[in-house]
């Protein structure tokens, strides 16, 4: 049975709603478009088409009242910019794209986001064959917070109860390498998944989910807390009013490290480079942690980045991976996804090459 919660007498106070972004004009909307796309085909001769240059925006209001005199809401809005663009070369193409999430309109630079297309799509062109076997490996940190985001839900109080995360009986255990730390953070400025209070009207809390490979606590609702005779997150999550109350995380990342991304290529004589996995929601299994995942990526020689690859597949398992992280990077992101990551690197994962 769901509890109705009376509330607490504080919440944390953020600031989740810009004003101004709802008087930028449709002209400056169109015109950050036109110069972006502009500037992409500017850039590279290998650049033929622009497939998508789209900007968007919009804004929300949460509100949560109950008979318990519980009378909260929360107004946010945001916008983003992106585009993506297709190269050719030697009759190969490929895609690549380029994207900013902000709530402040100055901060659209249409010069760096086209510039990020182009070289996402001019450095895959012309790519070689490796030999399949165990390499090691830097996976990029857009690509490693998607294999993240894959996972979040091993942290689920509700799934360990149910006992579909192998992370049961783990607290207070090692779970991870000790340079890793994972955290909840529903406070993050600009966080896509900030807001003060969570579906059940608790206040929200920074939390440090796994501490120096530790694992310290999983994620809760009012539910599975009193189950487990334990205060909850404040992670309880719904779709919508109708919707069913579920478990989620907020903003949820690997802490980053000190070892620039450079200095990360550096320590590695020949190794792979994976900037980005597909297959996310048929190749892994998030119960035994087991994936296999098609990639893209580049060859690593002499601590440098050579040549793009064919596509190739990576595997392994996720709780054994997390233990092989030898070295974090400096350059935590979050993509288009609540959920973050640094570059990562690992000591031995498997490639298979097609």
């Amino acid at each position: 049975m769901e509890e109705i919660y009376k509330g607490e007498e504080e919440y944390k106070e953020l600031e989740l709603y810009n004003p101004d972004l709802e008087t930028v004009s449709i002209g400056d909307k169109i015109s950050l478009l036109m110069n972006t796309e502009k500037i992409t085909k500017e850039l590279d001769s290998k650049i033929k088409r622009v497939n998508y240059c789209v900007f968007g925006n919009g804004s929300s209001t949460r509100i949560i009242k109950n008979s318990k005199g519980l009378n909260l809401s929360e107004k946010g809005n945001s916008a983003y910019v992106y585009v993506s663009v297709v190269a050719e070369d030697n009759g190969i193409t490929k895609s690549g794209s380029g994207f900013k999430v902000s709530n402040d309109f100055s901060l659209f630079d249409a010069d760096t986001v086209a510039k990020d297309a182009v070289e996402d799509a001019v450095s895959k062109l012309n790519p070689v064959s490796i030999e399949s076997k165990q390499y090691k490996v830097i996976i990029k940190n857009k690509a490693f917070a998607s294999m993240l985001g894959a996972f979040t839900g091993i942290f689920s109080s509700d799934n360990v109860q149910k006992g579909v995360s192998k992370l049961k009986e783990k607290l207070g255990a090692s779970i991870a390498s000790s340079k890793v730390t994972l955290i909840d953070n529903p406070h993050m400025k600009n966080g896509m998944a900030s807001s003060s209070f969570d579906a059940e009207g608790v206040p929200t809390k920074y939390k440090e989910i796994v501490k120096n490979g530790i694992l310290t606590s999983y994620l809760y609702n009012l539910k599975t807390a009193k189950k487990d005779g334990v205060k909850s997150t404040g992670n309880a999550s719904k779709g919508g009013y109708k919707g069913t109350l579920g478990i989620s995380p907020s903003n949820f990342y690997m802490k980053e490290g000190e070892t620039t991304f450079n200095e990360l290529l550096e320590s590695i004589d020949n190794g792979v480079l994976i900037t980005s996995l597909s297959g996310l929601h048929s190749g892994l299994n998030s119960i035994s942690g087991d994936f296999s995942l098609a990639s893209e990526g580049f060859v690593i020689s002499e601590g440098e980045i050579s040549s793009s690859l064919k596509q190739i597949t990576v595997s392994g398992n996720f709780f054994e991976l997390l233990k092989e992280i030898n070295l974090l990077g400096d350059d935590l992101n979050f993509g288009l996804s609540p959920v973050g990551a640094p570059s990562v690197l690992i000591s031995n994962l498997n490639i298979s090459a097609d």
